[in-house]
């Protein structure tokens, strides 16, 4: 995930971390923090969360393969706080 969202120096992984910690979402952080790049990484980070909240439904590339396994929707199970938190857990995890 880190990779996706170009926070490919741990420095940076544990920035953006940290304003999930402080803020809950990269939108409330107020000015523009000083990470290098920010825009793209709100850019990436945004349709993660909405998966999360919303689900995704995964169509079959190829017909005689098994189809893939859907995102269910946990947007009406799980706070926004834990939608941060999972999105850290995964940027943590590079």
């Amino acid at each position: 995930m880190a990779e996706r969202m170009f926070l490919y120096k741990k420095d940076r992984q544990e920035a953006v971390i940290t304003l999930l910690d402080e803020h809950g979402d990269l939108l409330e952080a107020g000015p523009q923090p000083d990470i290098p790049g920010f825009f793209k990484v709100v850019a990436k980070y945004m349709p993660v969360k909405n998966i999360i909240l919303n689900g995704r439904v995964v169509e079959r590339k190829d017909p005689k393969r098994s189809a893939p396994l859907n995102m269910p929707a946990w947007g009406a199970t799980i706070s926004d706080k834990d939608v941060s938190a999972v999105i850290a857990y995964l940027i943590s995890v590079y």
